[in-house]
């Protein structure tokens, strides 16, 4: 029996807010203002997606802003898209869509996005290739692609640096279930061999976030133990760090953009690119 609306947005409440509380925090909102001022220079209202839009609040912030254009979330689970229609529905969003997919294989006619965005996804992606020849099919020409990923060009003695230099593992990935990790170099060289031209690249997530993130995986590895001592579900607690934790966290990589803005290394890449004509 399908479960009300009501039931599933009391349920997920603590989860909608902290999504949604994401674009408060100066890194992640800049991050989508880049993507905001990309639509708001052009010269007709836009057609975007966020591949893995996960509870979709990338996507709402977008679509509150730019209210003419036609918005799709896109992601490979069921039930978070679910979540995130039910937000969309609650916060009366009006131009906004979402479809369960696979970032690999997007049920999209070709030319026909203005801007995809892909904020952290490409490094859970088995063939990241495919996203990115997907992607490039799917824009008009002078559409946009904006990427973030990690990256292995990580700030110079921050705790990041440590955990890969000195303990031969990058940090964090084994419990954010990263498939891939990316030099800036091999990224930039893939994007470019789909077909799209590089127009800006940054690094955020330095010093701070770096430390943060260090602290984080320290606690979810000693949570980790805990429950598994306890036959606790595994998989659920390696996704865990939301609440003051992750809030923490983000403050930190506020921080990090704000004052290291401008320094040509950090934990993530992001990277602007264009289709070619």
């Amino acid at each position: 029996m399908k479960e009300p609306e009501y039931v599933l947005h009391r349920r997920l409440h603590t989860e909608v807010g902290y999504v949604l509380s994401r674009v408060r925090f100066h890194e992640a909102k800049s991050i989508l203002d880049i993507a905001l001022r990309q639509l708001i220079s052009a010269p007709h209202p836009s057609t975007v997606l966020e591949i893995g839009c996960g509870y979709g609040a990338g996507i709402i912030y977008l679509s509150y802003h730019a209210p003419t254009g036609i918005m799709i979330g896109v992601d490979v689970d069921k039930t978070v898209i679910c979540q995130a229609q039910v937000t969309a529905r609650y916060l009366n969003v009006k131009n906004l869509h979402f479809i369960v997919a696979s970032a690999s294989n997007l049920p999209l006619r070709d030319a026909a996005l203005d801007l995809i965005i892909c904020q952290e996804v490409i490094e859970h992606i088995k063939d990241p290739n495919s996203l990115l020849v997907q992607s490039e099919r799917a824009l008009k020409n002078q559409g946009k692609l904006l990427v973030t990923t990690p990256t292995t060009n990580l700030a110079p003695f921050s705790s990041d640096w440590i955990e890969t230099r000195v303990h031969g593992r990058p940090i964090n990935d084994e419990f954010a279930m990263h498939l891939n990790r990316f030099t800036p170099r091999l990224l930039l060289q893939q994007v470019e061999k789909a077909g799209l031209k590089i127009e800006q690249t940054k690094f955020t997530n330095q010093y701070v976030g770096s430390l943060l993130v260090f602290i984080l995986t320290l606690w979810k590895r000693k949570n980790l133990r805990i429950n598994q001592n306890k036959k606790s579900n595994i998989i659920g607690h390696i996704s865990c760090g939301y609440g003051l934790p992750n809030a923490v966290f983000m403050a930190g990589q506020t921080l990090d953009y704000t004052i290291f803005n401008r320094f040509p290394f950090g934990s993530n890449i992001v990277v602007l690119a264009t289709r070619k004509e």
